[in-house]
């Protein structure tokens, strides 16, 4: 084990600062960010007295409480976190370099939830290979088991064999189960339960608890692949997948004898139970998953033509499966009149909808695509959220406003950058054979060019998702690995990293929004704007600047000077269309007897004058 001086670093470096500021305290209501005021002194102490408690195997008997709170969850029900004492927590940060080393040192490509291999590569890699198998003219059949309640069944006398087996370190471990054995209350809002002491189970919330189910389930992982072959298996936390494509009996066979497998060592083993409710089985025909219920011996699946793997689609590779993406759009209009509220409150709502409205309605888009239909839907969503209560706005322009030059509120920018990144990443990575990418990619393709109308009909997979969201903003391909931008600028997704693909491919999505609000205004079509905006014109450009410095009070603006609160408002929503012209103010009404533009009086003040009348144009 390591000595006070490396323990203190660990403090300083991965430990006490590291915790967000918001985060929930225990009892003894010390927030772990603490720690950054004690002096070098006071962690020397706390260092030797961690020691201490490691060789002892248990803690202080004044640290021996866990508050459980019960957070609810998207699809009903609540789930239990253990919120520990911040010692027991700065120390778990601490020594959670030791459960890093663990699963770098004992890296398996079925196991997911660490670094490089999160919960979207899972989707994306069994989205793919359902995919491939359909355009390979192979059956693809899967299953998918949930554990129920995992974390609490888990038998830590098996998770410490499983350690000794697989050399993970017996100390850390050992003050870890003692942590899982102090006295719990749980609470509801402000009310608690009385103590009481779990006998088994590891407790979500623990630094180390991901690590600890990895290792109870590594080995049925491995004896899994030696008994079927055949089969591709993923874990991610409790939720197993188990996949094999083929002709139709050998994929029935190979799906239903791996399943019963994992079910009868999970169950009979571990002493688990495997969820009969959310177990089903999905593969490329109703009558294929229907086939490996049958085959089934422990009886734990039910056939569906679709099901979600770990949030995202899942249609067994020849259908078009987008439910689950489209379902969370009426979820997110269902909170408007609370974000407007928040708005009232004069609460960064914009801030709000980036970093949870957008990454919630454009999740997994990556392995099915976002239909153009589906994406402007989800683009007013938005837009209602940013922009200020009111009709008529203009949710192009809205967005445009709000983004400014780097945003990245819009949808558009997930829906139409994530495919291209995770189709680099996937090649430049090789998550799967280049060979089985280059064919998929050119099936693909000929696939899409069979599209009599929309292409995203057809669109079943990451593959065919990329090729109509290329098409979509301009891309063009010369090859499976080399893909040309809309400004005819080449990428080598062998050369060139992802990250660099999708910077261009976001530049690429504000050409394609400028050239949308192109077709809302023609007025605004004037001079070409060279290599950066094609297809938009300077006084676009121009107008759309010169109104995010006006309307945000940017300090470098010089232009106009900064408005105030209301001025920037009413701007806002002349702009965005969100405020009647005076040719129409006159025409509904008869307060008005003048349907001239009131600042040229020129021209009729129609929608289109607006943006283009000389008395506004230096603003």
């Amino acid at each position: 084990m390591r000595g006070p001086a490396a323990t203190i670093r660990s403090l300083s470096a991965g430990g006490g600062f590291v915790f967000p500021g918001g985060t929930g305290v225990g009892t003894e209501n010390i927030p772990p960010r603490a720690l950054a005021r004690l002096s070098d002194t006071v962690l020397t102490a706390l260092a030797l007295l961690f020691e201490a408690f490691e060789q002892a195997g248990k803690w202080a008997a004044v640290i021996n409480l866990v508050l459980i709170v019960l957070l609810p969850k998207s699809d009903g029900g609540r789930r239990p976190i253990g919120l520990f004492p911040t010692l027991v927590r700065i120390w778990g940060r601490t020594r959670s370099i030791l459960a890093r080393q663990w699963e770098n040192t004992n890296f398996h490509p079925s196991i997911f939830g660490g670094a490089n291999m999160g919960a979207q590569r899972a989707a994306w890699q069994v989205a793919f290979q359902a995919e491939a198998a359909a355009f390979h003219s192979a059956h693809y059949a899967s299953s998918l088991l949930d554990i129920i309640k995992a974390y609490e069944r888990v038998p830590l006398d098996k998770v410490a064999a499983a350690a000794r087996k697989h050399g993970y370190s017996i100390t850390v471990l050992r003050l870890t189960f003692a942590a899982y054995n102090m006295q719990r209350s749980v609470g509801i809002g402000k009310s608690y339960s009385r103590l009481i002491v779990a006998t088994c189970g590891i407790t979500a919330g623990s630094i180390s608890a991901s690590a600890e189910l990895k290792i109870l389930l590594l080995d049925i992982i491995n004896q899994t692949y030696t008994i079927c072959r055949s089969v591709s298996l993923y874990l991610y936390v409790d939720d197993f997948t188990i996949e094999a494509h083929g002709d139709y009996f050998e994929a029935c066979v190979a799906v239903s004898e791996a399943t019963d497998f994992v079910v009868n060592a999970l169950e009979m083993r571990l002493g688990l139970q495997v969820s009969l409710k959310k177990s089903v089985a999905v593969a490329d025909s109703l009558s294929l998953a229907k086939t490996i219920t049958r085959l089934s011996r422990t009886k734990k699946l039910s056939a569906r033509r679709s099901s979600k793997i770990l949030g995202a689609p899942h249609g067994g590779g020849k259908r078009r499966c987008v439910k689950p993406l489209i379902d969370r759009l009426p979820v997110f209009r269902k909170k408007l009149k609370k974000v407007h509220m928040l708005r009232r409150m004069r609460v960064n709502t914009t801030q709000l909808v980036r970093a949870a409205g957008t990454p919630a309605i454009t999740y997994s888009v990556e392995t099915i695509g976002m239909a153009d239909s589906h994406l402007d839907s989800a683009r007013r969503a938005i837009a209602q959220a940013v922009a200020a209560e009111g009709k008529g706005k203009n949710f192009e322009v809205v967005l445009a406003m709000v983004d400014g030059p780097c945003g990245t509120v819009d949808p558009a920018f997930a829906a139409n950058v994530l495919p291209l990144y995770y189709w680099a990443i996937a090649w430049w990575c090789s998550w799967r054979p280049r060979d089985t990418l280059q064919k998929t990619f050119c099936a693909a393709v000929q696939k899409v060019d069979k599209a009599k109308s929309s292409p995203w009909r057809l669109v079943t997979g990451p593959a065919t998702a990329l090729i109509a969201t290329m098409r979509r903003i301009g891309w063009a391909h010369d090859s499976p690995h080399i893909f040309v931008s809309d400004l005819g600028r080449k990428f080598d997704l062998g050369l060139d990293p992802p990250i660099s693909i999708a910077s261009e491919a976001k530049e690429s999505v504000r050409r394609w929004r400028w050239r949308r609000i192109g077709t809302y205004f023609p007025q605004l079509q004037g001079r070409p704007m060279g290599t950066h905006y094609p297809g938009a014109s300077a006084a676009a450009i121009d107008m759309a600047h010169c109104y995010k410095k006006a309307l945000f009070g940017k300090p470098d603006c010089k232009v106009l000077p900064p408005a105030s609160r209301q001025h920037r408002c009413a701007m806002l929503s002349a702009v965005v269309g969100g405020q009647w012209p005076q040719a129409r103010l006159k025409q509904a009404s008869s307060l008005v007897d003048d349907d001239r533009c009131q600042p040229c009086l020129a021209a009729p003040g129609t929608l289109k004058h607006r943006h283009s009348c000389p008395a506004i144009t230096p603003f």
